[in-house]
């Protein structure tokens, strides 16, 4: 899988501008997930919910979408 978040020519994957993404965040006070990602939008903390516990209902290695 490919960690990285920019894509080429500047954009996300979903077209935003990054440097306009980051300057949004500074303009609320820092990342909107301050400990979870970094300025960049890459995790740098732990899943909150151990991989053991279920984070949605159903039958294990269901992923709840009912698919």
């Amino acid at each position: 899988m490919d960690e990285r978040r920019d894509e080429p020519g500047g954009l996300t994957r979903d077209g935003r501008d990054p440097r306009a993404i980051r300057e949004a965040e500074e303009a609320h006070g820092g990342s909107m997930a301050p400990g979870l990602v970094d300025d960049t939008g890459h995790p740098v903390a732990e899943p909150p919910v151990p991989d053991n516990e279920p984070s949605a209902l159903g039958r294990p290695g269901e992923d709840g979408t009912g698919s």
